[in-house]
């Protein structure tokens, strides 16, 4: 879910800018194609029709793709709607820790990749690095000798 904080962030505006969440979030299905935004459109059409309420559908979009970040943000959307919490500040309290969240996940891939050329240098590198140090040496002791 790498769109998610996008969302937040396009929701939150809408939101500091007068909209209703449901405006807010139809928005942002409207605007951007991709996976999260047909998921989103899809539970908004839901809760619409009054196949269930919006926390409802928030929830179980959540468990069915079992994204925490995901379930949080359903969780702050239905305790902010529920008590009358301003939203808007929890949600950009959330973009950001999922920004950092997800840039920790990077920087722990950049640390890994050292380990990983460690086998292309090994069987590839370093063998002809000894091959092109080593031949003339060999090549002059041979014909010296």
């Amino acid at each position: 879910m790498r769109e998610l904080p996008q969302l937040l962030d396009v929701v939150t505006l809408g939101l500091l800018s007068g909209l209703s969440f449901d405006a807010s979030l139809e928005l942002y299905c409207d605007r951007f194609d991709g996976e999260t935004s047909a998921l989103f459109h899809e539970a908004l059409i839901g809760w619409r029709m009054g196949v269930g309420s919006r926390e409802e559908a928030l929830m179980a979009m959540a468990d069915e793709l079992g994204v925490t970040a995901l379930r949080r943000f359903a969780e702050v959307v239905s305790q902010a709607l529920h008590f009358g919490a301003p939203l808007a500040s929890a949600l950009e309290r959330q973009s950001q820790a999922i920004r950092d969240e997800q840039r920790g996940e990077v920087e722990e891939e950049i640390e890994r990749v050292p380990v990983r050329m460690l086998i292309p240098l090994g069987t590839l590198v370093v063998p002809a690095m000894l091959l092109s140090i080593l031949g003339p040496l060999l090549g002059g002791a041979m014909l010296a000798g």
